[in-house]
């Protein structure tokens, strides 16, 4: 995952970001056996709000100011901008009938629809699975179906590799797939869509600008209601890790997790020390 950029943003924000009431600081046995999560001795509490919430936050304090910048391409977004058009994809992948709790992929290099399937997926309650980009068919394969991904999306290549032509191999009833992109895989059978990043048309797959354009208002309005109703210890993110002397193994994160991660790393980096100084 984009992990720096997450950190950054989140190591930045912690005058925004509101502690959870549900942690204990004390290092006592006693009280450990009192909560349900436990803090070592520390001045800094952990954090307790979503990926969503927190976005949302940073957005309320400064709209403005530029949350994303990527060279390629030149795309900047300020945080105003970050959090409308992760709504927007958020809303698109719920009209496409995946819904929270359902498992989303993502398979290329950092990018900007990168940062934004990220969002969106936090957003709406989506499980982002993390998918290593020099995976081999064979790889791919096992990482998809063990999860049950829903969808792919994913960059048209990388380091010469052609990922709709390794996504055909495994899926050929991509040249099968109705109008809509809704694809029945014999191999695969919880895929039902694939979703390309750029402006390519692929047969059988949608592309990313199609999703976003798929939001309804409808859509965009239960985004907004369903940040209330996510908790930041539900699962949202889901890494392969090792594969070196077995098959990868999926570790699942919370929004807890990743946020807390983050906003630490992030304060050891010094992240928040250079946006104060700049």
């Amino acid at each position: 995952m984009n992990r720096p950029i997450l950190q950054r943003f989140i190591a930045t924000s912690s005058k925004v970001f509101k502690p959870s009431s549900r942690f204990s600081t004390s290092s006592t046995c006693s009280q450990k056996q009192k909560w349900s999560y436990f803090q070592g001795p520390s001045d800094t509490p952990l954090l307790g709000v979503t990926i969503g919430q927190g976005l949302e936050q940073r957005v309320d304090l400064n709209p403005d100011k530029e949350a994303v910048i990527f060279s390629t391409g030149n795309f900047r977004k300020t945080f105003e901008q970050l959090l409308e058009e992760t709504d927007q994809l958020a809303a698109g992948l719920l009209e496409l009938g995946i819904k929270r709790g359902d498992r989303v992929g993502i398979w290329g290099p950092n990018s900007i629809e990168w940062i934004l399937t990220q969002y969106a997926t936090a957003r709406a309650g989506i499980i982002l699975v993390n998918i290593n980009p020099l995976y081999r068919p064979d790889e791919l394969q096992y990482a998809l179906k063990k999860v049950g991904c829903r969808a792919l999306i994913m960059a048209e290549e990388l380091k010469g590799q052609n990922y709709y032509d390794i996504v055909f191999q495994l899926v050929p009833e991509l040249a099968r797939a109705d109008s809509g992109g809704h694809i029945q895989s014999h191999l695969l059978p919880d895929l039902k869509r694939v979703i390309m990043m750029g402006d390519k048309e692929y047969q059988g797959a949608l592309k990313f600008s199609d999703v976003m354009e798929a939001a309804t208002n409808k859509r965009r309005t239960e985004i907004l209601d369903l940040q209330s109703k996510l908790q930041f210890d539900d699962p949202i993110n889901i890494q392969f890790t090792s594969g070196t002397t077995g098959t990868p193994k999926g570790a699942t994160l919370s929004h807890h997790n990743i946020m807390n991660n983050s906003f630490f790393t992030g304060h050891i980096l010094g992240y928040h020390e250079m946006v104060t100084q700049h």
